[in-house]
């Protein structure tokens, strides 16, 4: 994409390839689809998908707000008409409780000298 996926020393942060990652399951769905077809149901059933992959849902508002990231950069570089993103931008995110999405694991760290903590 562009510098944004890159440290100031040039390595790649690895968002590059969470983007691919986010994107696998629109590819799948909507290959042939062109990006001014796509539109607010059509991220939504890509989110369905990725229920059906079994990511959380954590992961899943993630990799849809990187999907949105994608679209505001193809409108940036006018790929994509601006009010598709606009559209976009109306599907809200998984909510605890109120959406098939399996919740993460939580977090457990190891602070010196207080043994495991569940955060």
């Amino acid at each position: 994409m562009d510098d944004s996926c890159r440290r100031p020393d040039g390595e790649p942060t690895g968002e590059a390839d969470k983007i691919g990652m986010a994107l696998r399951p629109l590819r799948l769905l909507y290959g042939p689809t062109t990006a001014n077809e796509f539109g607010p149901l059509k991220l939504k059933a890509v989110r369905e998908a990725m229920i059906k992959l079994g990511w959380c849902r954590g992961m899943i508002n993630q990799a849809i707000g990187r999907v949105r990231r994608f679209v505001k950069w193809c409108v940036e570089n006018k790929c994509v008409h601006a009010s598709i993103l606009q559209a976009l931008q109306a599907v809200g995110p998984l909510k605890v409780g109120r959406c098939a999405a399996r919740e993460s694991e939580p977090v457990k760290a190891a602070l010196a000298g207080l043994g495991t903590v569940t955060e």
